[in-house]
């Protein structure tokens, strides 16, 4: 007489993957459905984590999982992929150990491997090992290139605040936003907070770049820990003023003072 499998589902998705990548939380779920059926497994049900990222394993629906898998609620897991479940190989072991003290099977829609084995847990340890490094890399590449863009004042994205775009790849002051910057950064040398400052820009109606005229403690504050980016404006504010005065035409000034 076969084995009766009761099975539990796990999808994950960040809000960037649903974005770009396209792996919903509705189109898992049906590959998992398919899955489960095709092997003549009894899916309990499918746990969900939205918007959530694999870093670690203190994720809502991630914890309901493991509490499933310690009381031995089900006799297998299944994802679409194994990203979906864990990222890195510390919380590969986490869950592989759980689940073999269960004696729970783990299955991936997309991939295939056999838990049940030594040789079959190697293999998966060396395909996160695999995809662990890759990203790191990945990671390591992207701030380096945005770190040395940032330093040449090369814009990778909307440009700045307290920046115009010149010749279409290089930023260079704007005279009319410089002058807030540079203020900005004077008012949280005295001392004010972020809130303070955000809040003095609203009430002057000060413009930001996307034209929408509200400024948060948060803009303000990513702004302040980007002194790399703003350094040409607080070295020599009156020189890149007066630069920029030539390039940009003649810009009213915001007329600024202490929040």
């Amino acid at each position: 007489m076969q084995r009766v499998v009761k099975a539990v589902g796990y999808v994950r998705v960040s809000t960037v993957e649903q974005a770009q990548e396209g792996v919903s939380l509705d189109a898992q779920e049906a590959k998992i459905r398919a899955y489960c059926e095709v092997r003549d497994w009894t899916l309990l049900r499918i746990i969900r984590d939205e918007g959530v990222s694999a870093g670690d394993l203190d994720r809502p629906g991630m914890v309901e999982l493991l509490t499933m898998i310690r009381k031995r609620e089900c006799g297998a897991v299944v994802v679409w992929k194994l990203d979906r479940l864990v990222r890195s190989v510390r919380d590969l072991g986490t869950v592989l150990d759980t689940l073999k003290d269960k004696d729970i099977e783990l299955a991936s829609v997309t991939e295939h491997f056999d838990t049940s084995n030594a040789v079959g847990r190697l293999m998966l340890h060396l395909l996160v090992s695999v995809a662990q490094w890759e990203r790191e890399t990945v990671g390591e590449r992207t701030r380096a290139t945005l770190q040395y863009l940032k330093s040449s004042l090369r814009p990778y994205g909307r440009e700045p605040f307290g920046f115009m775009r010149a010749d279409g790849d290089r930023l260079i002051p704007y005279a009319k936003e410089a002058k807030v910057v540079k203020q900005i950064f004077q008012w949280r040398g005295q001392g004010e907070s972020y809130f303070r400052i955000s809040r003095w820009l609203n009430t002057k109606k000060v413009a930001t770049k996307t034209g929408d005229g509200q400024w948060y403690p948060s803009t303000v504050r990513y702004m302040l820990r980007n002194k790399t980016l703003y350094q040409p404006l607080l070295a020599s504010p009156d020189e890149a003023a007066a630069k920029n005065r030539v390039q940009a035409g003649s810009a009213a000034k915001p007329g600024v003072k202490r929040p």
